[in-house]
């Protein structure tokens, strides 16, 4: 009977502590648990995406002067600005997306949906990698921010993005590749931290976690190739580029490591760019924007992250 008595309050906090618990952590409803696997699943197909690109453009490029001189467009970015125009013709952006395009069709999540692919859209594209110096990278965050898109988010998710891009703000004029990669991973998973337990509107939260999935996932890309000592035995780094595309690339690793801050923002605002294409288009069709659109929405601004940076490669 004592024990009993002793047994029964023991219970009675367990249960107490239990609610306070639950009451502190709020469980997130169904929409933005199917949100975040979606973000989520563009991250992780977003690095493969970027291998699977470079490889497809420099094996159809082989004979392009500009991949075998010796230089790329990144080793030149950051002193002179890089104009897209400078481009050999046979590494247009219509070549960098239509092999985006084609190494979505091939991942069974996107392979029945639709993308956009118009001269319209790839002009855009065109103008997103015209400059990839800080100075562009801010005007690009300044210009798409204030475009029409921006005014269909909430003000709540529009807080969010500007968390982002005060974060690459904040980055800039730090040299070190390593301290880059280290700087740019706390802040940006303390942000995702920050807004791990909302619960979402409807529509709400595809631009901001896209962003961040694909930002970290980037993150890590860029690092990963800039240091060779993760080159793998398989003769694959770790991001799946073999050996052969990366000597074809003629990448300085401690060039590509500085300039990792824009590759990962071309890959941010790319997303931001696609993404509010796709929204876009559904705000004008007749049945507007639905959640039955999400993973299209999602797919296509992972699709424009991809292009912008390989672009921006090479």
């Amino acid at each position: 009977m004592k024990t009993l008595k002793f047994i029964f309050p023991l219970i009675l906090l367990l249960v107490i502590y239990s609610c306070k618990r639950n009451e502190s952590q709020p469980s997130i409803n169904a929409g933005s648990q199917d949100l975040l696997k979606s973000t989520a699943l563009a991250g992780k197909v977003h690095n493969a995406g970027l291998s699977y690109i470079i490889s497809d453009v420099l094996n159809s490029t082989s004979q392009n002067p500009r991949l075998n001189s010796g230089s790329t467009s990144l080793n030149s970015s950051f002193s002179n600005g890089y104009r897209a125009d400078n481009l050999h013709p046979e590494v247009s952006s219509a070549t960098i997306f239509k092999s985006a395009i084609g190494y979505m069709a091939k991942q069974p999540e996107y392979s029945h949906l639709t993308f956009n692919s118009t001269p319209e859209l790839l002009q855009k594209l065109d103008d997103l990698r015209a400059d990839i110096s800080e100075s562009g990278m801010k005007k690009q965050w300044n210009t798409l921010v204030d475009s029409k898109i921006y005014n269909l988010i909430t003000s709540r998710e529009k807080n969010m993005v500007n968390d982002i891009k005060q974060v690459f703000d904040e980055v800039h004029g730090q040299q070190a590749s390593n301290q880059i990669y280290l700087v740019l991973k706390s802040k940006l998973e303390a942000l995702r931290l920050k807004y791990s337990n909302i619960n979402y509107q409807e529509n709400e939260g595809e631009l901001f976690n896209g962003i961040i999935d694909i930002a970290l996932a980037s993150n890590n890309y860029w690092h990963n190739l800039s240091d060779p000592s993760l080159i793998s035995p398989a003769n694959k780094s770790t991001e799946g580029l073999s050996k052969k595309s990366i000597s074809a690339l003629h990448i300085n690793s401690e060039t590509i490591g500085q300039s990792s801050s824009a590759l990962i923002q071309l890959d941010c605002l790319g997303y931001l760019s696609g993404w509010g294409s796709a929204l876009w288009d559904d705000y004008n069709s007749k049945g507007g924007v639905k959640p039955s659109g999400q993973w299209r929405r999602i797919g296509q601004g992972a699709i424009w992250g991809m292009s912008a940076s390989s672009a921006g490669m090479l």
